[in-house]
């Protein structure tokens, strides 16, 4: 029978929460290695600390320590399978390591705790394109655009549109629907265009539907 954990005394929890302010303090300035040296002192203290295991992997996965971040968001999933946050950030870590398949889990995983996160939708279509499994991106980025209609995502759904028009013939109609919504965007930019991309991707593709509209006509 496992035992309990005794609960933390005053002294303990005053410690804790100093050890994580300065933690959190090395961390807005950039010193992950330090900071994750305070949380891990906090953590020897309360090893089931979500809110400083969550820091610490943060850090690491800042360090490009991806297999230790993974330990950590793995134990932070443990300890609690409904955090999508944690779960997302697992999903980057195999995403980062080439094990994708695991990625698209943790992704999936997380979209149904939370499903309106625009990018974790954006995340798990990269991941897709990476695996050949573009059908999947463009429902992915069907979803992010929907919950987040902004240039980038428009651009690379009517990107994916049209380099597979091949498999749905609606799809050229979308791509040209979706760039040109991506590029009325951009214009409208106080900022400047963020995907200059986009303008160039619906000139080929309008003229492509130029052409196929002429050779039916």
């Amino acid at each position: 029978m496992a035992k309990k954990s005794q609960p933390l005394s005053e002294s303990q929890i005053s410690k804790i929460s100093l050890l994580k302010e300065t933690g959190d303090a090395m961390n807005d300035d950039g010193e992950f290695a330090l900071a994750i040296l305070s949380y891990d002192e906090a953590l020897a203290i309360d090893p089931n600390n979500e809110n400083i295991l969550y820091n610490k992997g943060m850090c690491q996965y800042d360090l490009e320590d991806t297999n230790g971040a993974t330990i950590t968001f793995e134990k932070i999933v443990d300890l609690n399978p409904k955090d999508d946050g944690a779960l997302r950030w697992l999903a980057k870590c195999h995403h980062d390591n080439g094990i994708y398949e695991w990625a698209i889990d943790n992704y999936l995983k997380a979209t149904q705790i939370n499903d309106s996160v625009y990018y974790y939708w954006t995340e798990l279509a990269q991941v897709y394109i990476k695996m050949g499994k573009d059908l999947d991106a463009i429902k992915a980025y069907e979803k992010a655009t929907e919950l987040e209609c902004n240039a980038e995502n428009l651009f690379n759904l009517g990107k994916l549109y049209y380099e597979n028009r091949f498999n749905e013939w609606t799809y050229l109609d979308l791509s040209l629907k979706t760039l040109k919504e991506a590029v009325d965007l951009d214009k409208n930019d106080p900022d400047g265009p963020t995907v200059p991309a986009a303008k160039s991707l619906f000139k080929i593709v309008q003229k492509k539907h130029d052409e196929i509209n002429k050779d039916n006509s």
